[in-house]
């Protein structure tokens, strides 16, 4: 793994993002089974100093990107972490700050070419930016 996480991300970066995966493997093997189909609530919560470690990991991930291209894969990977935070209304979006955060969100998503959240559905043109990435699809 590590031979392509250096040659995707760039060695720098792919640390960052191993010691990211070491950590979300470290800590569903101690308490969840992770399934396919769940919910992002259903695979587990990671209190404060835990998010913010794993937000430090990500932000130093995109200082370390020494491309353009480096860092678009990075950013890209990162949504997976930012759509559980808004799932869950966590840390940026919380619901003071949700409909900002979830805007920037969803433009992310679009700049990076995300065109599905789910299986056998398309994201939509005009989101719900309070209710969240969930409600963001809609069937083919």
């Amino acid at each position: 793994m590590t031979e392509f996480l250096n040659a995707f991300y760039g060695e720098e970066a792919a640390k960052y993002i191993r010691e990211y995966i070491n950590y979300i493997e470290y800590k569903t093997e101690k308490a969840y089974h992770l399934y396919c189909f769940n919910w992002p609530y259903q695979n587990g919560f990671y209190s404060l100093f835990e998010r913010k470690k794993i937000d430090k990991l990500w932000n130093d991930a995109e200082k370390a990107a020494k491309t353009d291209e480096q860092l678009e894969r990075v950013q890209r990977s990162r949504l997976s972490w930012r759509y559980y935070k808004s799932c869950m209304y966590l840390d940026e979006f919380n619901p003071i700050t949700r409909i900002r955060e979830n805007k920037k969100f969803y433009n992310d998503l679009v700049r990076l070419g995300v065109t599905q959240l789910k299986e056998g559905s398309t994201l939509v043109d005009n989101p719900d930016y309070f209710a969240g990435p969930t409600s963001w699809s809609v069937k083919r």
